[in-house]
Order: structure tokens, then sequence, then C-alpha cells
């Protein structure tokens, strides 16, 4: 089966538990408000990431391979395979483009064509953001009164950063944009004048807080967008050994905002095992289960699955072409 993905479809997806809105409290978070709509039913997500990877690999993200893989996805889906959203992932956007502007001369004609081919064809578009770092991308002028020490983030709750960052992810709501992942957020950022009179702990609350209260916000003008955390919200993910609770803690508030938390990047399991696919799948469950473990409803948790493909996003996902993710 591994050969017959890496052969002859070379695009996949990722499985997601999102789904019909309902809402639900959040277990053991000692907040009287409810969650988002969880998602009760599975939806598909097709993620482009590991058809390119920017990180570890040196193909680019071009508009002639979004549209490739894209017409990949509508060939599965005239045979029966179901595709609620296309995502999207890193460096679609223009370094000094505020994230409004795509990247050129990959988009030469930005993402006009993408966003109505997905929308012609039931598949909602979604896309990856930074939050709050600097990653491949320049600090726009407006952004610079909330950057840290170092150049390279910026602080939620000062400056204006974040009503900028809002303005952006409401630009692209209002253009057809369903999906939003966050990743590599920095919730220890803060001004020079932050960093010398708040503790860690008080900067890390605020950042949290004030990234929180604009989500929230941007949900209730918003009710079809899905929300997705990635890295930096919590959870130690490179390995499943140390002990609970997590040295980076995980706060159950943010399922609030958030339909999803990621529990990090697929690797070899900490429990040895002669077959490298199976090690892979119990490092997976593993991570799902530590989680579970710290009260994170099983829907909400957004797994590392297994990767496969051509490209790779490190040397343990060699094979990596796309995302599948499974969820019950």
């Amino acid at each position: 089966m591994r050969s017959h993905f890496a052969g002859r479809l070379r695009h996949f997806i990722i499985l997601a538990a999102v789904g019909a809105p309902v809402f639900a409290p959040v277990p053991a978070s000692g907040q009287d408000e409810p969650s988002p709509p969880a998602l009760q039913q599975p939806i598909s997500v097709y993620n482009n990431w590991s058809s390119y990877d920017e990180l570890s690999d040196n193909i680019p993200l071009t508009e002639k391979l979004a549209m490739r893989e894209l017409d990949e996805l509508l060939r599965l889906k005239r045979t029966g395979v179901r595709f609620d959203y296309y995502m999207m992932d890193a460096f679609w956007f223009a370094p000094d483009g505020r994230y409004r502007t795509w990247r050129k001369p990959n988009w030469p004609n930005g993402p006009d064509a993408w966003i109505a081919k997905c929308k012609a064809n039931g598949v909602q578009p979604g896309l990856w953001f930074s939050a709050n770092t600097l990653v491949k991308i320049n600090a726009a002028p407006a952004w610079r009164d909330s950057l840290d020490n170092s150049g390279g983030a910026m602080s939620f709750f000062e400056g204006g950063f974040l009503p900028d960052f809002m303005n952006a992810l409401q630009y692209w709501y209002d253009r057809g944009i369903r999906m939003f992942k966050f990743d590599f957020v920095d919730l220890n950022a803060a001004t020079p004048g932050s960093a010398a009179t708040l503790t860690k702990e008080e900067i890390r609350q605020r950042n949290a807080t004030a990234f929180r209260d604009a989500l929230r916000a941007f949900r209730a003008r918003n009710p079809e967008a899905v929300l997705i955390a990635f890295n930096g919200f919590g959870g130690d993910l490179d390995n499943t050994v140390t002990h609970l609770p997590f040295h980076d803690p995980t706060d159950l508030r943010w399922l609030e905002v958030f339909q999803m938390q990621y529990t990090g990047d697929p690797r070899p399991s900490d429990v040895p095992e002669a077959s490298f696919w199976r090690s892979m799948d119990i490092y997976s469950d593993h991570m799902v289960r530590r989680f579970e473990q710290l009260g994170f409803p099983l829907e909400r948790i957004d797994s590392t699955g297994f990767m496969v493909g051509k490209t790779g996003q490190s040397t343990i996902a060699a094979c990596a072409h796309g995302k599948a993710r499974f969820y019950s």
C-alpha cells in the first residue's frame, strides 16, 4: 500500500476529526466559557507540506506545484475519496507582504486561481501562518514596536503586531479562506521594556491571553473558520519518555479558540521495534495518549500520524509526501 501511494498517487491527505459544530465544555480547564465548535465528525484535509518542504529540502512551493497537487486531489475526489479542505502550508507569503501578498516569482498571479478552483470543486482552502515569529517573513513597520530583543518575534500584548495580524486573517477569510493553521508561536516574546520588568510567566500569560482573546473575537465574527494550533502552544513533542506534566506546560484554555492541538512531527518511537513503520505508529499513538492523560478530549488532538511520499521533513520522514492523520 505504501509503495502504491508513493509511486502512483504521489499527493496525499490529512484526515482529521473536524466536523459539524457542537458546543461542549472544556474539561479540567478551570474556565466557565464554552469551547469553540467541537468538530464532531471526521473531515478530510489535504496538506501539501511534504510535497515541497523548504526547511530540510530544496523543493520550493510554487503555483505550478500547488495546482498540480489540487488536480491530483480532484482526480481522487472523482473516484470517491473525500476531501473537505486543502491546506496551503508554509512560505506562500512574500517576505515583505505582511501576510497579504504571495511570493513572487513563485506565485506571479497570486492565489486567486487556486482559491477559485478549490471553491468550484467543493474544497475549502486553508493557510499556514507563523503566528508571532519571523520565519521567512520580515517585520512590517506596524510590527516593529512589538519586537523582542532578538528581533525574531513579536509580543502579542504590546504594540501594533497583533491588531495588524488579525486584520490579515480577516482579509483572507473575506477572500474565502476557511482553515487557519498557527505554527511556531513564541509565548515568551516581549518588548525590551517588558522583558526588563515582567517575569517570564507574566509574559507568557499576557501573550496567551491577548492572542486567545483576539482569536475568540475572530471566531465570533467568522463562525465557519477552523483554527488549528501547531508548534509552540505547549507540550514536549520530541519524545514520550519524559514524565508528565510536560516541561512546556499545556493549557486547556487554548481549546476555547482552537478546534485541535498538534502533538508534534512524526518520529520513531521510544520503544524498540524491528519495523521502522511500526515504530512510527507507536510513537504517534503514545503521544496522543499523553495529551489525553492531560485532559485533552481525543477528538481535539491532532495526531502526528505518518508521512508517505518523496520529500523529507527530516531523516525519519525521508519518504514524506503528505501527512495522514486518523481520529476516532
